[in-house]
């Protein structure tokens, strides 16, 4: 009996961390998707009540947009030549580099951009005339 109990315990020790790491795992890639989701609201601007309406090409290239302009400075000449100058440009290229894998390109932002408006965040605008749909944020979500 003492021998089953000590072999419960082995088997228990071993996965009592794989679940845990299995729901760390998961926990991760959920606050991975909250945080794109986030990355293309963060696109729309309702000052217009009819609009503006954006589609997933509009999405990405904004995103990539802010991207660029927050990191240009290490792509720049400096002014002053410096040491400091070296390190600031590394630390500008590696951010720039990790958001392009990051930010999502045309076919994942078209995901997101369905998934939002099935959870009611977003309105289709149903032109028959584009290939691409439009979006807009809706005024009163409900």
């Amino acid at each position: 009996m003492t021998t089953y109990l000590v072999e419960a315990y082995h088997l228990l020790r071993v996965l009592v961390p794989a679940g845990f790491g299995w729901s760390a795992l998961r926990w991760g890639y959920r606050r991975y998707l909250k945080y794109r989701e986030d990355l293309v609201l963060s696109t729309f601007h309702n000052n217009d009540p009819d609009g503006p309406w954006q589609s997933a090409n509009g999405v990405v290239g904004e995103l990539y947009l802010k991207a660029a302009l927050s990191d240009a400075p290490g792509f720049f000449p400096p002014r002053n030549p410096s040491s400091n100058h070296r390190l600031r440009v590394f630390f500008y290229r590696t951010r720039h580099a990790i958001r392009r894998v990051i930010l999502p390109n045309k076919n994942e932002a078209d995901k997101i951009l369905r998934t939002l408006w099935e959870r009611k965040l977003l309105e289709r605008a149903g032109w028959g005339h584009t290939e691409n749909e439009f979006y807009k944020l809706r005024a009163a979500v409900g």
